[in-house]
């Protein structure tokens, strides 16, 4: 560990600060005064014990920012990105010469606390993400014995649903929409490398997922699809363990993740007026008051025609 000028500097004070200590503040002697007395020595030295908890306390606040600054280099080494929740939706599209690739976008990238506002969840995520595995990236939550599990489970079911809320509503209102069932996840690779250590909700959709888990679980036969990236690889094997645990009743993770699936609609389609089709509506209203122009008597069409104009100009601004 390299030692830096503010490091130097923190141990030259200490080293004064526990000198003098040693010099001036004597414990030793209170040990051999009656109980009545130790009181009133204990008021001559308090100087002397108020150094002393100072020095103890800087010496805490030394060794405690050491333990901070190494544990933060070695989590920047390994790529650890605190404060993240990253929401990414994975899409196995089929390629041109017959084959498969491999995408996935990010969505949302926010803090986790705008998802999981309770800090006894965000405390619970903390502890099942440190124990996540590089073989073993989901967190491994108990839904149907701990009730704060489910509660995140809910929450990251509802902040899903609300990406896509114009959906759901045109839904409800019966306009067109586009509708799938997904899965999703939570993670917290630990791949090392340039994919970063953080907290992942990985969105896929569920023929998708099974499509992975028949052609490259069960089979284990079909070609690797294409990656954009090497990288890219790693995503790969975080789907497989995911239909794994998804489709497979008999994998011990199975629990963790066979409720995690969610309906998403999209709305489809503009209901708006097509400019077009605005212009065209436009010109009808112009011929249509011209035409009962022709109808009114001469001395009336003037005035009409000056009231028809000013009729259209409020037209066009509340277009």
């Amino acid at each position: 560990m390299v030692m830096h000028s503010d490091d130097l500097a923190g141990l030259f004070w200490i080293t004064i600060c526990l000198w003098l200590l040693i010099t001036k503040f004597d414990i030793q002697c209170i040990r051999h005064m009656s109980a009545h007395e130790v009181p009133a020595e204990i008021y001559k030295q308090k100087e002397e014990i108020v150094f002393f908890f100072a020095a103890v306390w800087k010496v805490y606040e030394y060794f405690c920012g050491q333990y901070a600054s190494h544990k933060a280099e070695a989590e920047a080494d390994r790529g650890v990105v605190h404060d993240t929740l990253c929401i990414s939706v994975n899409n196995l599209q089929e390629g041109k010469s017959g084959g498969h690739a491999l995408f996935f976008s990010t969505l949302q990238e926010i803090s986790p606390s705008f998802v999981f506002f309770d800090k006894v969840h965000l405390k619970r995520i903390d502890e099942l993400a440190e124990l996540t595995k590089m073989d073993q990236p989901f967190l491994r939550m108990d839904c149907e014995n701990d009730r704060i599990d489910r509660e995140i489970n809910k929450m990251v079911c509802n902040h899903l649903s609300s990406l896509c809320k114009e959906g759901h509503l045109a839904k409800c209102m019966g306009l067109p929409v586009k509708e799938h069932s997904f899965i999703f996840g939570l993670t917290n690779e630990k791949v090392g490398g340039s994919v970063a250590c953080k907290l992942r909700v990985m969105l896929v959709r569920e023929d998708t997922l099974k499509s992975i888990y028949e052609h490259w679980v069960q089979e284990e036969t079909a070609k690797l699809p294409e990656f954009q990236r090497e990288s890219h690889a790693s995503r790969w094997d975080v789907l497989l363990k995911m239909a794994r645990m998804y489709f497979d009743e008999t994998d011990v993770d199975h629990s963790c993740i066979k409720d995690n699936r969610i309906d998403l609609a999209m709305k489809v389609g503009a209901e708006a007026c097509p400019l077009g089709e605005m212009a065209q509506s436009t010109t009808s209203v112009a011929q249509a008051t011209s035409a009962s122009e022709l109808l009114l008597p001469p001395y009336l069409q003037k005035r009409s025609s000056g009231s028809g104009v000013r009729k259209m100009r409020g037209f066009r601004r509340c277009m």
